[in-house]
């Protein structure tokens, strides 16, 4: 069964409290429950964010994004993909933009690949980012692609090779209606830099493959000649 818990609204609440201590305080009470344990997904929220987040929230907010997430999930409800498994969709800004407690790969790859914690309470997370203008589209395509990456992790389980990763994000980015970003050169140059690597696991190839080299310098790992997001873009890739 899969549904959707609103939290927009919660984290611009959250945002109403000055900032200091009480807001982190309120924060850490509002995701946690009385055994220290996960009760609700924000923790790739950043509590003491400047004014940019709260402004964002509030776009998404006049958006009505919540509401068109739940609209897109009760489509999925039909054909019931987790069968008697329960989970929950959300959406959480993660703040990339501004604050020091984000860092937007690592985050990013946390979300997508090493999510277990998160699945294994039943939590499907969307993750917006407040670098990126709020959009329809973008609530849209990031609900539905945390949605069938949450299928596809229920059907094969988590992957730890680059094929693997990039398998799950072909068919969670291609149905939920992505498309590559890069010309059509770019593409086979980066499947011929890629295809070498698709048994490798450590995370400086997983990085610099899916990435693209911005992420590779910024963490200290080699580069492969890649543009940014090289591997997304490949794996959005109809036919890929």
């Amino acid at each position: 069964m899969l549904t959707h818990e609103p939290l927009l609204q919660l984290q611009r609440d959250l945002y109403r409290i000055p900032l200091g201590r009480k807001r982190f305080d309120t924060y850490i009470k509002t995701m946690t429950d009385s055994d220290g344990g996960m009760k609700l997904p924000l923790s790739a929220m950043n509590p003491m964010a400047k004014d940019h987040v709260p402004l964002l929230l509030d776009t998404y907010l006049s958006l009505n994004a919540d509401e068109r997430a739940q609209a897109i999930v009760e489509d999925f409800t039909v054909a019931d993909p987790f069968g008697k498994d329960e989970f929950r969709t959300a959406l959480v800004i993660a703040d990339d933009a501004q604050g020091g407690w984000t860092n937007r790969f690592t985050s990013d790859f946390a979300n997508r690949f090493e999510s277990r914690p998160m699945f294994s309470r039943g939590w499907l997370v969307a993750l917006l980012w407040s670098s990126e203008p709020a959009s329809v589209q973008t609530v849209e395509q990031t609900i539905m692609a945390a949605i069938y990456r949450g299928i596809w992790i229920h059907q094969h389980g988590f992957g730890t090779n680059l094929e693997q990763l990039l398998a799950q994000e072909h068919y969670a980015l291609s149905q939920a209606g992505y498309q590559p970003q890069l010309p059509l050169e770019e593409l086979a140059y980066a499947a011929e830099v890629i295809q070498p690597l698709l048994k490798n696991e450590d995370p400086p190839t997983l990085f610099a493959a899916l990435y693209g080299d911005l992420a590779a310098e910024r963490l200290g790992y080699p580069s492969l000649g890649l543009s940014q997001n090289a591997g997304f873009h490949l794996a959005a890739q109809p036919n890929a």
